[in-house]
């Protein structure tokens, strides 16, 4: 063989291997590099203990987006004391550390109830059943005569541009069941849970 061709057969060796290279190095989302660096940002982006580092959440927890509503939250009341005749005093939907909980208070007899539980997967957060001691009355939620806390969110909000409801809670006080409306962005309100009235401007 000539030198020339040897050069040439060389020449053309080169150039199509260093095609075959520029191939590789397309991305393919199959590539176990790319899912490896995935997966170490997913990672940095836990604590310890798995949970989401409060610097990755990108947005706050939208009220209006929480999965069970107040019917199915007491019903889960009910399930969880294996009883539909415990008195409500008192719920309410909190954000703690970007988790909304509902909160129950109430009491039957000689007992007063309390229970926490995520308001998205339903998970007990805490429980407990204990002797009343105070021996208070208490005064119960109808819970047939209410409005939904969603209208007495939007009764809140109305005439608020840019308001954010955070958080409310309802509970009957001095005959008047009222929601109160915790408002980001404007001003907290009281609505009441029988007409749908802001009693609190």
């Amino acid at each position: 063989m000539s030198k020339k061709l040897l050069a040439l057969t060389l020449a053309l060796g080169l150039v199509l291997g260093g095609c075959g290279k520029a191939k590789d190095t397309n991305l393919d989302p199959k590539d176990t590099n790319i899912e490896k660096q995935v997966e170490d940002f997913k990672d940095t982006s836990k604590d310890d203990d798995g949970n989401v580092k409060a610097s990755e959440k990108t947005s706050s927890p939208n009220i209006n987006e929480v999965k069970i509503d107040l019917n199915a939250s007491l019903a889960k009341f009910e399930e969880v004391f294996a009883d539909k005749d415990i008195a409500i005093e008192e719920v309410k939907l909190e954000l703690e550390n970007g988790t909304y909980l509902y909160k129950f208070e109430g009491k039957k007899e000689n007992k007063e109830y309390s229970l926490s539980f995520d308001a998205n997967t339903g998970d007990i957060k805490a429980q407990k059943e204990e002797e009343d001691k105070d021996k208070e009355q208490i005064e119960a939620i109808d819970f047939s005569k209410i409005i939904s806390p969603k209208e007495a969110i939007d009764k809140a909000i109305a005439g608020q541009d840019g308001a954010k409801v955070v958080e409310w809670s309802l509970k009957t006080d001095d005959g008047k069941t009222k929601y109160e409306i915790d408002i980001e962005n404007g001003t907290d309100k009281e609505v009441d849970a029988l007409t749908g009235e802001v009693v609190d401007d």
